[in-house]
């Protein structure tokens, strides 16, 4: 009886080709590590908005000189050293969400992409931060 029960159980998940991809979206694969340092690194150099709140200056990018990753259940947490475009040495951490694109779950060649990058802290010495908490993008300043 439990033998009947196996095979229909088996059928079924191998006839349901979109589950995988859902149950594969939920959990929460950490990246490796290269993967982490290697995003990061090549998201920064292009996000103005990070590099800029990191080193306090209206910046492009930042050219990322040092990652360590640590990472948690909330998700993954770079703290990343850079140098902006005046030789300025900055640092913070950032919260990176990885989606992996895997055409295949046991591939070892699945393609990591950044879903969301949030800086969570800046230690650039001279540099206020608070995390940002509204979604306002209005830049207001007050002088």
């Amino acid at each position: 009886m439990r033998l009947t029960w196996l095979t229909v159980v088996l059928g079924l998940s191998a006839s349901c080709g979109g589950c995988e991809r859902s149950l594969v979206e939920v959990v929460v694969h950490p990246a490796p590590e290269d993967v982490v340092m290697l995003e990061v690194s090549a998201a920064l150099a292009h996000d103005a908005e990070v590099a800029s709140a990191l080193c306090g200056v209206p910046l492009e990018g930042l050219e990322v000189t040092r990652i360590t990753t640590t990472t948690s259940v909330t998700g993954q947490t770079a703290h990343v050293v850079g140098v902006s475009d005046g030789g300025v040495a900055c640092e913070g951490d950032v919260q990176v969400e990885f989606t992996r694109e895997a055409s295949d779950a046991s591939s070892a060649l699945a393609t990591w992409l950044i879903k969301k990058l949030v800086l969570t802290a800046v230690q650039t010495p001279g540099v206020s931060f608070a995390p940002r908490t509204s979604s306002h993008h209005h830049h207001h300043h007050h002088h």
